[in-house]
Formats: C-alpha cells, sequence, structure tokens
C-alpha cells in the first residue's frame, strides 16, 4: 500500500490598465490592419481603438502614411475593433476571436458621412493563415473545459492536433517525466519540444520534459507550434507547445470539481487472485478555481488549486530463492547450466 500527492496551486493577478508594451508576445496576439476609402485609397491619421470585451482593457493606434495600424501583444479572447476619422463614417468589427501566437489582418472600408453614423459589422476569422507560414493547431477553451481526461493532464488533448502521438508507457525515458507523458510530433522525440506558460520557458533543459503541469481550470488555450514557428522561438527540433492560463475579467467567475476512482470500476489485473477480491484502490482529484474584478477596466485576479490523492494496491508475482540457495545450497533444484558443456548442436 502507498500514497501519493501532487498539487498544483497558481495565482495571477492581471494589471491590465494597460501593460502593453511589456507583456510577453509569445502568449499574447495580435490585430494587423489597412484602412480604406470607398475608391480603395488609403486613408492616414485615422484613430483605431481597439477593446477586449471581457476586461474593457483599450488600445489606440493611429494609422500611419500607408493607412495601415498594428495593435501588438493583445490579450487573447473577444475583441472589438473601431476605426475613425473626420468626414467619414466610423466602421466597427465585433466579435473578433484572437487566439494565442495568432497574428489577424483586418481591412475596414470608411465610407463619407457624418461622425453619427457608424457601419458595424461582424467580423468572421479567415479560414486561412496568411500572416505566416507556420503550421499549427490551438486546443481552445471549449475543448479543455469538455472533453475528458484520464488523471487531468492537458498535454493528452495535445492529441487531438494531427501528427501528435503519445507513447506507451514504459518507453525510453518515460520514467524522467516529471509532468506525466510528453507527446511526440511529428515523429521527433517527446525530449524535442518546448514547453512555454503564459511565455515563461518551463522546460527542464537537463531532460528536456516539461515541469509544471497546470490544472486544467487554469488553461484558457494552448498551442502546438510543429514547423514553421518564429526564430524566437528556437532551440529545439520538434515543436512549441505555448499555454495561456486564464485571467480575471469584469464578471466574478469559477469552478469547483472532484473526480473519484476506486476499486468498484477495476477489474483483476493479470496477477491477481480471480478467487479475491479486486485490490483497493481510493484516488481523489479535487479542486477549484476563481477570478474576477479587484478594479472595473483595470486589475483582476484568478487563483486556481488543484490536488490528488492516490491510495492503491498492486498485485505482483515474483521468484524469491529460497535459505538454502542463498546459501549457495543447490541440491535438489533444477541442474546448473555449466557454459564449458553446452553442445553447440543441439
Amino acid at each position: 500500500m502507498y500514497g501519493r500527492w501532487t498539487v498544483t496551486w497558481q495565482l495571477l493577478l492581471c494589471l491590465v490598465g494597460f501593460v502593453h508594451g511589456v507583456t510577453a508576445q509569445t502568449n499574447t496576439g495580435e490585430i494587423v490592419g489597412l484602412v480604406l476609402d470607398e475608391s480603395k485609397s488609403v486613408l492616414p491619421g485615422a484613430t483605431v481603438a481597439a477593446v477586449h470585451l471581457d476586461t474593457g482593457a483599450t488600445v489606440e493606434r493611429v494609422t500611419d502614411a500607408e493607412g495601415r495600424f498594428f495593435l501588438p501583444a493583445l490579450t487573447t479572447g473577444e475583441w472589438a475593433v473601431t476605426v475613425a476619422l473626420v468626414g467619414f463614417q466610423r466602421a466597427t468589427q465585433q466579435g473578433i476571436r484572437l487566439t494565442i501566437g495568432q497574428t489577424l489582418q483586418l481591412e475596414f472600408g470608411l465610407a463619407l458621412g457624418g461622425v453619427s453614423e457608424e457601419v458595424t459589422v461582424d467580423a468572421s476569422v479567415p479560414l486561412l493563415q496568411v500572416a505566416t507560414a507556420e503550421i499549427s493547431d490551438v486546443i481552445e477553451t471549449r475543448e479543455v473545459e469538455q472533453i475528458p481526461l484520464n488523471g487531468r493532464q492537458f498535454l493528452q488533448l495535445a492529441q487531438l492536433s494531427d501528427a501528435v502521438v503519445i507513447p506507451p508507457g514504459g518507453t525510453r525515458g518515460g520514467a524522467l517525466q516529471q509532468a506525466g507523458p510528453l507527446p511526440n510530433v511529428g515523429g521527433q522525440r517527446a525530449g524535442h519540444n518546448i514547453y512555454l506558460l503564459d511565455g515563461f520557458k518551463v522546460t527542464d533543459e537537463l531532460f528536456n520534459n516539461l515541469v509544471i503541469n497546470p490544472s486544467v481550470d487554469s488553461i484558457q488555450e494552448f498551442k502546438i507550434q510543429k514547423s514553421m514557428y518564429p526564430p524566437e522561438f528556437g532551440g529545439k527540433a520538434s515543436a512549441l507547445i505555448n499555454v495561456a492560463t486564464k485571467s480575471g475579467s469584469n464578471t466574478f467567475h469559477g469552478s469547483v470539481f472532484d473526480f473519484a476512482r476506486d476499486e468498484r470500476f477495476d477489474a483483476h489485473n493479470f496477477f491477481d487472485d480471480k478467487r479475491l477480491p479486486v485490490p483497493p484502490l481510493d484516488q481523489q482529484q479535487y479542486g477549484g478555481s476563481f477570478g474576477g474584478p479587484l478594479l472595473t477596466n483595470r486589475t483582476f485576479f484568478f487563483t486556481s488549486y488543484e490536488r490528488q490523492d492516490t491510495r492503491r494496491s498492486l498485485t505482483k508475482t515474483f521468484s524469491v530463492p529460497s535459505a538454502a540457495v542463498r546459501a549457495g545450497d543447490f541440491t535438489g533444484g533444477e541442474s546448473v547450466c555449466d557454459p564449458l558443456t553446452i553442445v553447440a548442436s543441439t
């Protein structure tokens, strides 16, 4: 009988009032765009304002001489972008979903009109990513929250992406993986991946493993960049797995969970005596998360806690030498092979 427990605790304070210039680009996204008039001529000097719908954070820029604008280091989630210029109708694209590491390209066409007139459209993300040549997939909040996971390790969800597999237990290096089984991406070894958590590298450079396994309830989304990703992420031969955790918003939100397993759900293993009850198992995995505003539209908090307690018995079979054999007396046992008497033909 043995017991094992693990604790994952996370406290995240997001000061969104506003530090985009300091935020790591690795766990954010960016929007680039072009502003034109009805004749397709560029419009310099237009004011571009982007609002994050969950937190109310606002970023403003002015288009350059070529009518272009650039909004870097934006928090992932839903955005609305509005363009305004004197003598033209305001234009708004709302429902813009920005994922981790994504670069979105938008184009606005302003029509002549008064400042009180406005055109609003529901934006749709283009199916083709034209800003970069990388091959990647984003595992979003819906998959993270709704797909059941035995053991609640988020990397199990990496298998939703093409060319990603979790090798079976007992393979080379498996015993050294501190945070559970790691994926092989595109035929590369699991030790050739890079792992980032909110822009910070959490890769053990000695064993090339993930060393922090965040609670599933604390993950907003994560991205698997399999090839052709930007050069700032170099250093390993395989994929970059980039995790963005949740943050607080203008509304309080949270979750509570408890997952239980015991021997009633198990069958006998190969070595069990089938006449006896299944060896006992008691596994509890529980925790929760909670986040919300400290100052509306300015400061937010988010905290997450998870714990796993496991107590189980395992049945195994061993061959134990007798006391006489341990003392060097092999009388009565099978004959000991003498390599000098081996007949090669038989």
